[in-house]
């Protein structure tokens, strides 16, 4: 049981809320208004303990993030059981797995060496091209070209 369902309150509840719940739950359980009864003195202990953590702001922090870290830790737990309990996946079938033919592999490699031929093509016509020398000066300080 976490601390906010010991007071009865949501956990985005405010710090007004929380005080409100503690005073209303510590005077229906206080030992002093049920002299002998140990059951209401547990109650009162458990009320105390939930206050005094949710009353302060940054140990009420650390125990959403605490609470938020073993809710993540169930459901991980959930998951790898459920993962654990499931049927394993059925064997891949190796004889159906189909292999390339000489056919396929013919195109394969005559459409590569097109792409190649072309590729070599466009970079010879760009090596026959003049180096003009003032386009360095048309770059700026950071390296780009700037318009002359």
């Amino acid at each position: 049981m976490t601390h906010y369902q010991t007071l009865g309150i949501a956990q985005d509840a405010t710090a007004d809320e929380i005080k409100k719940a503690f005073h209303r739950l510590a005077l229906a359980t206080h030992p002093d208004h049920h002299p002998g009864d140990s059951v209401k003195e547990e109650q009162f202990k458990a009320i105390s303990a939930a206050y005094e953590i949710l009353g302060d702001q940054t140990q009420r922090k650390r125990y959403d993030m605490e609470l938020l870290k073993q809710t993540w830790q169930k459901q991980r737990a959930a998951a790898e059981e459920a993962q654990a309990s499931a049927p394993p996946p059925p064997p891949s079938p190796t004889a159906s797995t189909p292999t390339a033919s000489k056919e396929d592999n013919f195109w394969g490699v005559l459409f590569g060496l097109g792409i190649a031929a072309f590729a070599w093509h466009k970079m010879s016509q760009a090596s026959n091209t003049t180096w003009d020398p003032n386009v360095e000066r048309n770059r700026g300080p950071d390296g780009r070209f700037r318009p002359s």
